[in-house]
């Protein structure tokens, strides 16, 4: 299944190009659907998880883990493996909130019903010389908007509150979303 869906996103990716075309890319539209398959395109990283679990990985693990037997502290390299992969985890999905979030960021105009978005809300309580580009300050919003998937998926509470009806649907699943993951 993982396979299909990795497959599926590319013939998807091949077939936007082939109707778009390389010229077409200043359209608008176009760019919307592409930066899309981009997007899902990072999902590969399930198919690089699902070899490695299979893979050499698995088998450096099998023997970490039979060496420590034998050294008589398996348990606790054991233990210090399965937090280290629960972290990754942890960061990887915060990571993926965090590109979210600055997807709506980004495209502040195009999700606002209330004329208000988070976009707004930040640039109104941090000042930001107009000298310095939208592009300039995207490690600023992606680290805003790591903070956000964090406080969002453990505590459900954030400082940035949602400014209108998209975001407002968008931290619910998320908040749903990590209420889930919380609680396996």
């Amino acid at each position: 299944f993982i396979d299909l869906a990795v497959v599926s996103v590319d013939w998807l990716a091949i077939g936007l190009s082939t109707i778009v075309g390389p010229a077409d890319t200043n359209n608008g539209d176009a760019k919307k659907y592409i930066k899309v398959v981009r997007f899902l395109k990072a999902f590969r990283i399930v198919r690089v998880l699902a070899v490695l679990r299979s893979g050499r990985f698995a088998q450096v693990q099998e023997a970490v883990v039979r060496r420590a037997t034998v050294l008589g502290i398996n348990l606790q390299i054991q233990f210090a493996m399965g937090l280290t992969k629960l972290v990754f985890v942890i960061l990887w999905l915060n990571h993926l909130g965090s590109c979210l979030w600055w997807v709506f960021v980004r495209n502040y105009k195009a999700f606002t019903n209330t004329q208000n978005s988070w976009h707004d809300l930040i640039l109104a309580v941090v000042e930001v010389p107009e000298s310095v580009s939208h592009s300039e300050l995207d490690g600023f919003w992606y680290v805003s908007g790591f903070y956000w998937s964090i406080t969002a998926m453990f505590s459900c509470a954030s400082v940035l509150q949602p400014q209108n009806y998209a975001e407002t649907v968008f931290s619910i699943v998320y908040i749903i979303f990590g209420m889930l993951f919380g609680s396996s």
